[in-house]
C-alpha cells in the first residue's frame, strides 16, 4: 500500500507545484473590453480595451494577443484595421494576433486603447483577448487572465 501511495505523493507535489508556476506567471490587473455584441457585415465597430494596473510597481505592456485558437474563431471573421493610439507592431503567431504597444502603465492606472473592427463575412465569431506585459526585475513575460469575446455578424456586404 505505501509503495502504490508515494508514486501519487510525487504526482500531487508535481502537479501542485506546475500549477503554481502557472499562476505565478500571471499578473495582478484587470483587463476589460467593450464591444458590440451584434454587427451588421460592411459597418467598422469600436472594440475598447482598458487594462488597468492593480500591482504595487510599474508594469508595461507588451502586446495584447487576440487568440483565436481551439473552438474560438474570431480571427476568421473580424479583422483589426487599426487602433489608437497606434499599435507598433502586428504579428501573427498561429492562429494568435499580436499587436504590441510597450506602454508603461503606473500602479492604479490603467492603459486603454480602441481598435477599429471590420467584419468580413456573416456568423458568429469569438476569441480570446489577454494583454502580455513586463514588470520590473522580472524576466518573464506575465499573462493577464483571457477575456472571452463573441460578436454576430449579420447580413450581407453592402455596396
Amino acid at each position: 500500500m505505501k509503495i502504490v501511495l508515494i508514486p501519487i505523493l510525487v504526482a500531487g507535489l508535481l502537479f501542485a507545484s506546475c500549477l503554481m508556476y502557472v499562476i505565478s506567471l500571471r499578473v495582478r490587473s484587470v483587463l476589460a473590453v467593450t464591444m458590440p455584441d451584434h454587427v451588421r457585415l460592411g459597418d467598422d465597430f469600436v472594440a475598447r480595451l482598458t487594462l488597468r494596473n492593480v500591482e504595487r510597481s510599474e508594469m508595461t505592456l507588451d502586446h495584447f494577443s487576440l487568440d483565436s485558437k481551439y473552438e474560438a474563431n474570431f480571427a476568421d471573421g473580424i479583422t483589426v484595421v487599426s487602433s489608437q493610439p497606434p499599435y507598433q507592431q502586428r504579428k501573427n503567431v498561429g492562429k494568435e494576433e499580436q499587436f504590441t504597444f510597450n506602454a508603461p502603465i503606473r500602479p492604479d492606472d490603467a492603459f486603454r486603447a480602441e481598435f477599429v473592427v471590420r467584419p468580413t463575412r456573416p456568423g458568429d465569431f469569438s476569441g480570446y483577448l489577454f494583454a502580455d506585459v513586463l514588470l520590473p526585475g522580472k524576466s518573464a513575460v506575465r499573462h493577464t487572465r483571457p477575456v472571452l469575446i463573441r460578436v454576430r455578424v449579420d447580413g450581407e456586404c453592402r455596396s
